[in-house]
């Protein structure tokens, strides 16, 4: 649009000059006087019917918001006092109560004691060896001698033998008392007794 419009102008422009310059050469005859300097050509403007400038646009400032900066408040650090009991390298360490070892006096003296006791029954009178080991005025051995004279007291010397053991054997000398019949045998404790009472006194002196 902006080229036609440009060539319809220059097209008026130069059809102007062409009457001028017929009227300057041909002019009735008659000479003009009007210098040609003082000839003054018209600009003339042709619209074009079918031509509309479009509208310029115009921009509409956009007024941007503007963020305010916003204060966080910052915490103050607290300090708290610790309390501090002692000093490092001065803590006291409390004491533990070790517990009291009872110390045992031993009234018997250790060692192996044999002593020999009769006893009576229906068919006479018979014997026994007692063969007594003491450790810590505690009884750790025991042996039983059969020294009966019939069959019948061997066989009733034997049962006490294998019975007595475990009434006497780790028990503290002082906690053995009477012992009675044992496995059936009723009287060979009599003379098991009587050697138990002579180690005793054996073992204190």
């Amino acid at each position: 649009m902006k080229k036609s419009l440009f060539l319809s102008k220059t097209l008026y422009v130069m059809i102007g000059l062409l009457m001028v310059s017929s009227l300057v050469l041909n002019g009735c005859g008659k000479s003009l006087d009007v210098p040609v300097e003082n000839l003054m050509v018209e600009d003339v403007s042709v619209v074009d019917p079918l031509f509309e400038p479009a509208p310029v646009p115009v921009e509409t400032p956009v007024s941007v918001p503007v963020e305010t900066p916003v204060s966080v408040p910052v915490e103050t650090p607290v300090s708290v006092p610790v309390e501090t009991s002692e000093p490092f390298g001065m803590m006291e360490t409390p004491m533990m109560e070790t517990p009291m070892m009872e110390t045992h006096m031993s009234v018997y003296k250790d060692g192996t004691y044999f002593e020999q006791r009769t006893y009576q029954n229906p068919s006479g009178t018979d014997a026994i060896t007692v063969q007594l080991e003491m450790s810590n005025d505690r009884v750790k051995n025991l042996s039983i001698g059969i020294l009966g004279d019939d069959q019948t007291t061997k066989i009733y010397q034997q049962k006490f033998a294998d019975g007595i053991g475990t009434l006497v054997v780790g028990k503290s000398f002082d906690e053995i008392g009477p012992v009675g019949a044992v496995n059936g045998s009723s009287l060979t404790h009599v003379a098991f007794e009587a050697a138990l009472q002579a180690i005793k006194q054996a073992a204190q002196s």
